[in-house]
């Protein structure tokens, strides 16, 4: 299971399209996306992406499910 809770699950998205609405960094860049949301306060996402943020498919399965969170909280 990638969250612990729907809560920490729609916490750690909200954050991550704050990051992406920022256009701060590529959201393909796990270590960026992660150094911006440290430098915003975006403590939920910081401590998701974990201590090594670029690490095998789970980022990329991160972004997969910010993907299915896009289509359905379009503004």
């Amino acid at each position: 299971m990638m969250f612990e809770s729907e809560e920490r699950r729609q916490k750690v998205l909200e954050q991550l399209d704050s990051v992406r609405k920022g256009g701060e960094v590529n959201m393909m860049d796990a270590v960026g996306v992660q150094r911006v949301a440290y430098e915003n306060g975006y403590h939920a996402l910081v401590g998701h992406l974990g201590s090594n943020p670029g690490r095998g498919s789970e980022y990329m399965d991160l972004l997969d499910e910010f993907e299915t969170y896009l289509e359905n909280n379009e503004d």
